[in-house]
């Protein structure tokens, strides 16, 4: 989680993902290739490295969150931890499943990246 400071843009909101690999596969199913080409994704993609990474998250600067993580139990678990976390701190997020019956980004990249791009789009868009 502490990665993505250098390139937070806070006026954006913010794709909460697992692990790396998550983040860089919606970066990819968005078209972005470098730094260059992500100045046109109107929101950050920040991984958690880890499920059990949740309350550095919930401890963070970061706002208008998007919380997408692995349709898993440890996803599952954490997703309800930072619900009562994020709500006590009167944060503003909101609980999306952009893999539909894939486990994780880079699981639903990898089988369905229309699917996966359509489904970022469409959660960007009704922000």
């Amino acid at each position: 989680i502490e990665l993505y400071k250098p390139y937070y843009r806070p006026r954006l909101p913010s794709i909460i993902v697992e692990g790396e690999i998550d983040a860089i596969s919606i970066y990819e199913a968005l078209g972005v290739v470098n730094y260059e080409t992500m100045r046109g994704v109107k929101a950050n993609v920040i991984a958690l490295g880890s499920a059990n990474n949740w309350h550095k998250l919930a401890n963070s600067e970061i706002d208008n969150l998007i919380i997408a993580l692995d349709n898993d139990n440890a996803g599952s678990e954490a997703t309800g931890k930072l619900i009562a976390e994020l709500t006590k701190r009167g944060k503003k997020f909101r609980v999306v499943n952009l893999y539909g019956k894939y486990k994780d980004a880079n699981e639903c990249l990898m089988n369905d990246r229309k699917f996966l791009e359509s489904e970022v789009i469409k959660c960007l868009e009704n922000g």
